[in-house]
């Protein structure tokens, strides 16, 4: 110990320190300057003529790539040690980045280095929100789990809306006005869906990857990662933000009151979202490979672009974000019986939520202890018994849900928006259309010749959403099964509201109220504003306002026509539809508190 304490006071050592903190910070204006530098070029210069700022920009966002490729390989020998192992686990982010940044300079150099730029920004964010105040606190450990969430996905929404404005965010060269990024990313970050811009042909690569990154994030939860910012630069989580992620459904699964229980919770989410989504992606491109499905003419011609096509679609409806590089959503595979299915698969899996599905997988001793035979047939029953409440609930309305929406659907819509079709393609699309409702946003027919009966009860679905912890939207269906299991309380005069022989605590049931009352006053208020301010009909205003709401993203062809009020509104209701529901239950979560007196008991005529 002497002697290492000598080293460090030792002249040379206090330079070369010195030294290298001065070249740590020379690089660090350096990087803020071309940063600054490509902005302003971005925002105010017409790259498509002055062909010598062009290039000079080109220059700026490969040394920003190659910079970064040799500052990851130089580390591979002086960090790691020569250790392959070591050095990709470090630099496992900078990898993954060139991975992605340096094909897609090929196409574009400035898609490319701005995916550095932003990366180099969000780690100056991660470095402000860990300093440490007196109380050795860092900024993101002081917020509520409600005000985490909000702030995260606001944030979230700015950043993405920023990029969107980038000349080189969209085909034509100008950007995305302010009022239409913002809409976008909202849409995106909330994993929604309604587009103003058809988002295959307006958006460039650089635009898409934006929308694509952005909508993955959303769907994964702002409120996960930022717990994982939290122990990134705090080493633990206080007693609320535990407490926010218990409210979220994640308990049932981990222990998240611990930081080794978050780190598992953050990398089970991350690894289940990516299985999942790459299982999707790979099987509609062999489904592509064996012409099974004809895409587009601008993605049919090469397997590259058929491939990114595939990862697209996979992600954006795993996440239920309802993004198509179509124009018409899937309705040209409508008589696809296989594209149908690996859709509604990949919907259906994010709208379970991921306590319910880790709780699904079978443990090893379900499956040793029932190798076949008669054991095999208590397998199932056996599996039932160990889903927890929230897993059997969510899976038994699930199902009914879609069997409900699909058989009133194929009622209402015969000879309507599925006159045309085959029988068989009829149930396919009607069952396509009950599953996608509850908050996926892509469709397989023209929404926008819904009859009135079935336009009602999409609206109820959206509204209804999928489950907690999920990627879908709406009050959850969890919300509304409580709800609806107080009025069946009240109704057969009983105290205790009762699911699968558990008592559920009056807290539950005063929130999950508290919500539905909420969420339907914020519609209706919201109702009222859009057809106050546009001029479409009742119908569409409803259905429009309540997708929104909703996170669902399906539109009966309204969007685009929005004024520059009716955007805002949407992308209010958008943004309330994604973090309301969960931030009014923590909100309510952190306000219980018990007083030390009652008032007397009071009479009140109702009804």
């Amino acid at each position: 110990m002497t002697k290492w304490l000598a080293h460090l006071i030792e002249p040379g050592y206090v330079f070369q320190a010195n030294v290298r903190g001065i070249l740590r910070g020379l690089i660090t204006f350096l990087l803020w300057v071309s940063l600054l530098f490509a902005v302003f070029i971005e925002f105010n210069a017409d790259l498509r003529l002055d062909l010598n700022l062009r290039q000079g920009l080109f220059a700026v966002n490969i040394l920003w790539i190659s910079g970064l490729a040799l500052i990851t390989g130089l580390r591979l020998i002086v960090f790691a040690g020569g250790r392959v192992g070591d050095w990709v686990l470090d630099q496992r982010v900078n990898l993954l980045l060139l991975l992605v940044a340096i094909p897609l300079s090929f196409q574009d150099p400035r898609a490319g280095g701005a995916l550095l730029m932003t990366r180099f920004v969000i780690a100056r964010i991660i470095a402000f929100l860990g300093e440490r105040d007196e109380n050795d606190s860092s900024v993101l450990q002081r917020l509520s789990p409600a005000k985490m969430l909000a702030i995260s996905f606001l944030g979230m929404i700015f950043f993405g809306a920023l990029l969107l404005l980038f000349p080189a965010a969209t085909r034509d060269g100008q950007g995305a006005t302010f009022t239409d990024a913002m809409f976008t990313m909202a849409s995106a970050t909330s994993v929604t869906g309604l587009i103003v811009h058809d988002t295959g042909t307006y958006f460039s690569s650089f635009g898409l990857l934006v929308i694509f990154l952005v909508m993955q994030i959303g769907a994964i939860g702002i409120m996960v990662l930022a717990g994982a910012f939290a122990v990134l630069v705090g080493g633990r989580l206080n007693v609320k933000q535990a407490e926010g992620f218990q409210e979220a459904g994640f308990a049932d699964v981990h222990d998240v009151s611990t930081v080794d229980g978050l780190k598992r919770l953050v990398r089970s989410v991350t690894l289940a979202t990516l299985w999942i989504e790459g299982i999707g992606a790979i099987t509609l491109y062999i489904t592509w490979l064996a012409g099974a499905m004809e895409l587009s003419p601008g993605y049919q011609s090469s397997p590259l672009k058929a491939l990114w096509w595939c990862i697209f679609h996979s992600v954006s409806a795993f996440c239920h974000a309802g993004f198509s590089l179509e124009p018409d959503s899937l309705v040209r595979w409508v008589s696809n019986p296989w594209v149908n299915v690996v859709f509604m698969v990949l919907i259906t899996l994010g709208a379970l939520g991921f306590p319910v599905l880790e709780n699904m997988v079978p443990s090893r001793d379900d499956l040793s202890n029932h190798a076949g035979g008669p054991r095999l047939r208590g397998l199932f029953t056996r599996i039932w018994r160990r889903y927890h409440l929230q897993t059997k609930v969510v899976l038994w309305v699930t199902l009914l849900l879609n069997l409900i929406g699909m058989v009133i659907y194929l009622y209402y819509e015969y000879s309507a928006s599925l006159a045309g079709l085959s029988l068989f393609d009829k149930v396919v699309a009607s069952l396509f259309q009950s599953v996608t409702l509850r908050s996926a946003g892509f469709n397989t027919v023209n929404i926008g010749a819904l009859t009135a009966p079935t336009i009602v009860m999409a609206v109820v679905f959206m509204f209804i959403g999928s489950a907690p912890a999920s990627t879908g939207g709406g009050v959850r269906i969890t919300t509304m099964t409580v709800a609806i299991m107080a009025v069946r309380t009240m109704l057969l005069g009983r105290e205790d509201v009762e699911l699968y022989g558990r008592r559920l605590p009056t807290a539950i049931v005063y929130r999950a109220i508290a919500i539905v009352i909420v969420a339907v006053g914020v519609v209706a208020i919201s109702l009222m504003l859009v057809m106050g301010t546009q001029n479409f009909s009742f119908e569409e205003t409803l259905f429009e306002t309540v997708s929104a709401f909703g996170t669902v993203g399906l539109s009966m062809g309204i969007t685009g026509e929005l004024t520059t009020s009716g955007k805002w509104l949407m992308t209010f209701l958008m943004y309330f539809g994604r973090v309301g529901p969960l931030t009014l239950a923590l909100a309510i979560g952190e306000r219980v508190a018990k007083k030390g007196y009652r008032y007397p008991e009071g009479g009140l005529a109702v009804g």
